[in-house]
């Protein structure tokens, strides 16, 4: 198993290398079952308490420039989806300091999140950023890698529009 500093080590080298807007879309998969822990110390969030809305699990560091561009976006999809949608920013940053700091400075009205590299590992994450939607029971039903603007926001109009 990786330790999480081997894990970012892994999605540095692969965010240099990825194809931006890579879809990697199959058969609907159960998404692993994972509880988030805030950045700003909230609630922890169940992925399964969240049946029922198409869920946008953005995991994204603040050493990865795409990521960086691609927060505000995805503010905009949850403005514009209300109450159809979640997105879940969940950082996998080294430490929960290193993201709260530059959220501290940012002025983007997200959830944000802190993943220890377990999550990403369980959703496959390969590259950065990644993104993952879950429909309404909870499945998988998207994998964008790399830059994901503006297939993702197709997809997550797509899944937030679909009949339940």
């Amino acid at each position: 198993m990786r330790t999480p500093s081997s894990f970012a080590f892994a999605l540095v080298l692969s965010t240099l290398t990825a194809s931006p807007d890579l879809v990697a879309a199959g058969e609907p998969s159960a998404a692993p079952e994972f509880e988030f822990q805030r950045l700003d110390g909230g609630e922890r969030v169940r992925l399964s308490a969240l049946r029922g809305k198409v869920v946008l699990i953005d995991f994204w560091a603040t050493w990865c420039e795409p990521c960086r561009r691609s927060l505000p976006r995805h503010a905009e999809l949850a403005e514009t989806f209300g109450d159809r949608l979640v997105v879940l920013a969940v950082s996998l940053d080294e430490t929960h300091e290193v993201a709260r700091r530059f959220i501290a400075r940012q002025k983007i009205a997200l959830d944000f999140f802190h993943d220890s590299g377990k999550a990403a590992e369980a959703f496959g994450v390969e590259a950065m950023p990644y993104a993952v939607i879950l429909d309404r029971q909870g499945r998988i039903v998207e994998r964008i890698a790399g830059e994901p603007y503006p297939r993702l926001a197709e997809l997550v109009k797509k899944w937030a529009e679909a009949k339940p």
